[in-house]
């Protein structure tokens, strides 16, 4: 009886945690002054950035030297972010009407909390990865909307790169992508 009063009780900060984050992403407002410091604080949070860059890029960062992966990384994380920016509009306008989060999964050394519901365009699913860290703080590691996984995404585009061109060739390609971003 313990053991499902502690399982329940695991599951219950689990849903907690993704509804107070899905709350937060879709209330960011872009159009306010303070929109980037308030965006990028509110999802370093949520988000377990170091987590998220380990799975995206865990073909290629053995192959890397500790400057370069933290290089890479700085970089991937500034476009990441600067991504978001970009998109939070249509997130927002993408709220999911009558949300029901249900924990679906627990693989290894993280859950997966679904959320489904219906958007303007349609039903929406998203998948959160949360892993729990050492001082017991969640945080999310890996999104998948409607199927498709952040991570496995931009995964396949490194690894692509790293294949062709080497370090050089994905750090450049991310310099780029984080010019256009901040150009636009």
């Amino acid at each position: 009886m313990g053991l499902s009063v502690n399982v329940l009780a695991a599951d219950v900060k689990l849903l907690d945690f993704t509804r107070s984050s899905y709350d937060k992403i879709t209330a960011i407002n872009p159009a306010t002054t303070d929109f980037a410091d308030t965006a990028l604080t509110q999802l370093k949070a949520i988000f377990n950035f170091n987590e998220f860059c380990l799975r995206t890029m865990q073909d290629i960062n053995k192959k890397m030297s500790e400057a370069e992966y933290a290089q890479a990384q700085a970089l991937f994380e500034n476009v990441f972010f600067l991504n978001f920016k970009k998109n939070a509009l249509s997130i927002n306008n993408k709220k999911i009407n009558t949300p029901v989060y249900s924990v679906t999964s627990s693989v290894q050394d993280y859950q997966v909390v679904t959320l489904s519901g219906t958007t303007a365009a349609g039903s929406m699913h998203i998948d959160f990865y949360i892993k729990s860290d050492s001082r017991d703080s969640l945080g999310i590691i890996d999104l998948a909307i409607d199927g498709v996984q952040l991570s496995r995404n931009y995964r396949g585009v490194f690894n692509r790169l790293y294949r062709e061109k080497g370090f050089a060739g994905l750090s450049e390609r991310l310099q780029n992508k984080q010019l256009e971003l901040t150009t636009k």
